[in-house]
């Protein structure tokens, strides 16, 4: 065993963490690549993709022209417009997606009201999308808000919805929260990865909580 061990085993964390970076963009890349196309087919029942991805950028374009910040009533109306009866699923997420993409969280929140509003069906992917947007703008309590709505309404988090939530909290430098989030997770709610592990870790190092970073460190099964 090393001698320096206490020195070294910190250093083996934050290696680990360096090169894990690239593996979560790399994982976060391949699961639009690979995952999101069986989504939608499932979302649509794979009927005109086509017209959902061009009316979808359409509007979302609409959406992000808005004036920052925007209002209830400017998102309400574009929406309005270009749904007038309704949308069906896939455009609906792929809105989502793209709002969140784009870090519009104000946008995103107002899009998942409209959705509501109009007694929409939302689901987890609704949800993950809007729960992503919190995780690029760090606006941890939002997603916690959102993960709370997604229990009251019996709607399952999956492991993204909890990474995207321990993201928020990483970026916010609240470690307290991300790795309370992090428990739940090792508690058997679901399955964690690569990117749980890494997000968890980040945020203790940038909480200066080196001893439990090296105890989800320790945590990590083989092969992640």
């Amino acid at each position: 065993m090393c001698h320096c061990h206490r020195q070294c085993e910190p250093r083996r964390a934050s290696e680990w963490f360096s090169t894990q970076s690239a593996g979560v963009k790399a994982a976060q890349a391949n699961c639009r690549r690979h995952c999101q196309p069986s989504l939608d087919r499932e979302n649509t029942g794979g009927i005109g993709s086509g017209l959902n991805e061009d009316s979808s950028r359409t509007v979302l374009h609409a959406l992000l022209r808005l004036k920052a910040p925007s209002s209830a009533d400017a998102v309400f109306s574009t929406l309005d417009e270009a749904f007038p009866t309704g949308l069906d699923m896939r455009t609906s997420t792929l809105i989502l997606s793209g709002l969140a993409r784009h870090r519009a969280l104000g946008i995103t929140m107002l899009a998942l009201a409209w959705h509501d509003m109009h007694k929409f069906n939302l689901n987890q992917y609704h949800y993950n999308a809007a729960i992503d947007a919190c995780a690029k703008m760090g606006a941890w309590t939002t997603a916690l808000q959102l993960s709370t709505v997604m229990e009251q309404r019996s709607i399952k988090l999956d492991v993204r919805s909890f990474n995207a939530a321990i993201s928020a909290c990483e970026k916010s430098g609240n470690w307290d929260r991300a790795t309370k989030l992090f428990h739940l997770i090792a508690q058997g709610k679901v399955e964690s990865n690569a990117i749980t592990f890494g997000a968890a870790i980040s945020a203790c190092e940038k909480g200066f909580e080196w001893k439990l970073a090296l105890q989800i460190f320790r945590s990590i099964p083989q092969g992640q």
